[in-house]
């Protein structure tokens, strides 16, 4: 572990699309072990990442449709043919934030209900925990919404001293 590290940042632009979650992940873990994060909580800091990331190929973005403007002319969304996932990543000697934004439909966690893990597990259920591990693997967590910017969700996990 090194000891009183400087600032560094990282900024990784990827399209939204799920081939290049594995570049993401990759990235925030050869990060976290840098910064000498257990393997445990690397592990956390990966997944919530990757379910951030995966929600926002799965669920943020509209499909790229042609709308139809007037008289036979049609145009698509910029934001829609792109649909990138913006990853910004801040490490320090205390902690990894990673801020993960995109342009895609808003996303409002205030009506969040956390799932009833026994009622999950007996229904075999798949999918739908993203926001849940998010919330339980990162030590801090908020989900904003900025006209003109999109989504943003910032995520902090801080390297405790042993």
């Amino acid at each position: 572990m090194i000891e009183q590290r400087k600032e560094e940042k990282v900024h990784l632009k990827v399209p939204g699309q799920g081939v290049y979650l594995n570049l993401v992940r990759k990235v925030i873990v050869d990060l976290a072990e840098k910064m000498g994060f257990p393997e445990e909580e690397v592990g956390k800091i990966e997944m919530a990442v990757d379910e951030a990331c995966s929600n926002v190929v799965q669920h943020a973005y509209t499909e790229a449709k042609d709308i139809e403007l007037k008289g036979g002319f049609f145009s698509r969304r910029k934001e829609d043919v792109e649909r990138p996932i913006d990853l910004r990543v801040k490490i320090d000697s205390e902690k990894i934030e990673v801020i993960v934004t995109d342009r895609g439909e808003r996303f409002d966690v205030k009506g969040y209900e956390p799932p009833d893990l026994d009622k999950y597990l007996a229904g075999m259920s798949v999918g739908g925990l993203g926001v849940y591990v998010i919330k339980t693997f990162m030590d801090e967590v908020d989900w904003t919404h900025k006209p003109g910017v999109g989504n943003i969700l910032v995520m902090t996990k801080y390297l405790k001293s042993e």
